[in-house]
């Protein structure tokens, strides 16, 4: 198993706050003000999920440097740190489940 790095990208595009997660050749984009986001959220962890079926992940937050909405920086950082933690802990299980 290797170990890849996700960069999410925390950015604003035309007043939008936009969660970007650069996986593999394509960006994954979450509008955090769209009423649709949490779907898109679900559907997100759904693809992280395959991923980790082959490699173990990271997902490392950066912000863009024109962003300065620092409610949605510190939320943002909380949430990577969950996903990430969320995710150690589905990977043994998912494998399992798997490999079955």
């Amino acid at each position: 198993m290797s170990q890849k790095t996700i960069e999410v990208l925390l950015t604003a595009e035309n007043e939008e706050d936009i969660l970007v997660f650069k996986v593999k050749d394509k960006n994954m984009s979450v509008n955090l003000n769209s009423p649709t986001c949490q779907g898109e959220l679900k559907n997100l962890f759904s693809n992280l999920l395959k991923i980790l079926i082959k490699d173990d992940i990271e997902l490392v937050l950066a912000i863009d440097d024109d962003y300065s909405r620092q409610m949605y920086i510190e939320v943002c950082d909380e949430y990577i740190k969950d996903l990430n933690r969320e995710l150690k802990e589905c990977k043994s299980e998912l494998r399992k489940q798997v490999a079955k």
